[in-house]
């Protein structure tokens, strides 16, 4: 079989997304943190973009303490309102991967998730 360099370039670009796919990492690790949700499609049906709320956290809340850890999503209505409130919540938070987002980028974010909503839920048993 005769390879063209456009060929080669698209079994090697497939072959580094299933290898490293982060979007099965997130649905093999995504344990709905404590009050989170993950909003959208159904896993078979889902491309690597994920939006998700904590509860009581706000998306502004969400991003900035993400960014304190290095971690960049963006968060607000992400001009899709009508489809957030579809989901029942205004805001949202959206992590974007691509080929070049590691697993372990993907296991940082979810654990630093877990640990914001453990936070979250430890002020909300024990108020000062």
């Amino acid at each position: 079989m005769r390879w063209t360099a456009a060929g080669c370039a698209l079994a090697w670009l497939t072959g580094c997304w299933e290898a490293r796919s982060p979007l099965r990492s997130i649905e093999e690790h995504w344990t709905e943190p404590r009050g989170g949700s993950l909003l959208g499609a159904e896993p078979e049906e889902r491309v690597p973009v994920f939006s998700f709320t904590l509860e009581g956290v706000p998306a502004a809340g969400i991003v900035r303490a993400l960014d304190r850890l290095g971690i960049a999503v963006r968060g607000g209505d992400l001009a899709a309102l009508p489809l957030l409130r579809r989901f029942g919540t205004a805001t949202a938070a959206r992590a974007s991967c691509y080929l070049y987002t590691d697993v372990e980028e993907v296991d940082a974010l979810v654990a630093a998730l877990d640990e914001l909503a453990r936070r979250r839920s430890d002020r909300k048993e024990n108020p000062r």
